[in-house]
């Protein structure tokens, strides 16, 4: 995927890494590949997908900036009349 034409492929095959290296504990290298799928996921118009990988960086990171970041995604998701967050996490984001 990162390496296809597409402009929203490598965006998905960033966050896609991102979400492997969590469920294997890796967050040293989660990180990097969310803080790329993000600025690709805004620029491919998947604004959606682009607010779970700011959740799951922000889980990720932890801190002032990682809750700036929920609820940056957390006001999207209200915004967008979605009721049940986690499950969106869950299936767009999964692995963290």
């Amino acid at each position: 995927l990162t390496r296809e034409s597409v402009n929203f492929a490598p965006a998905m095959g960033h966050l896609l890494f991102a979400g492997v290296h969590a469920v294997r504990g890796d967050t040293r290298r989660a990180l990097p590949a969310l803080a790329v799928a993000i600025p690709l996921l805004d620029a491919a118009d998947l604004g959606y997908l682009a607010a779970c990988a700011r959740y799951r960086r922000g889980q990720l990171l932890g801190g002032a900036a990682g809750r700036e970041l929920v609820t940056r995604s957390q006001d999207f998701f209200q915004a967008q009349g979605i009721v049940n967050a986690e499950r969106c996490l869950a299936m767009s984001a999964p692995g963290f």
